[in-house]
C-alpha cells in the first residue's frame, strides 16, 4: 500500500468513527459526558469530525480531491431531500418535531 492508499482507508475509518459517535449522540444525547474521559458526546462527535477534516485536507493534498470540495447545488439539494423525508417521517408518525425543532 502506498500513501495515498493508507489515506483513503483511514477516510473510510473516520467516517464510520463519525457515524459511531453520531449514534451514542442519538441514544445518549450530546451532552452526556462519559465519566472514564470526561467529554460530552458532542465534544467526541467534533473530535472525530476535525480528524475526518484532516483526513480528506490531505487527500486533497495528494490530488485526489479536488481542492475546492463544497457544491452548493448538490448541498441544497440534499437539504431538500432531507426537508421530503421528514415530512415523509412525520406523516407515519416517526417524528414529532416541526421544522427546525430539535427532537430533544
Amino acid at each position: 500500500m502506498n500513501r495515498v492508499d493508507h489515506l483513503l482507508v483511514m477516510l473510510g475509518e473516520e467516517l464510520a468513527e463519525v457515524a459511531q459517535e453520531a449514534a451514542k449522540c442519538l441514544r445518549f444525547g450530546p451532552n452526556n459526558v462519559y465519566t472514564t474521559i470526561g467529554i460530552s458526546n458532542s465534544e467526541r462527535l467534533r473530535a472525530e469530525f476535525n480528524d475526518l477534516l484532516a483526513t480528506v485536507e490531505m487527500l486533497q493534498a495528494e490530488g485526489v480531491l479536488p481542492e475546492e470540495m463544497r457544491d452548493e447545488e448538490h448541498v441544497n439539494a440534499k437539504k431538500a431531500k432531507f426537508e421530503k423525508h421528514l415530512k415523509y417521517s412525520e406523516s407515519l408518525g416517526r417524528a414529532e418535531f416541526a421544522k427546525g425543532g430539535r427532537s430533544e
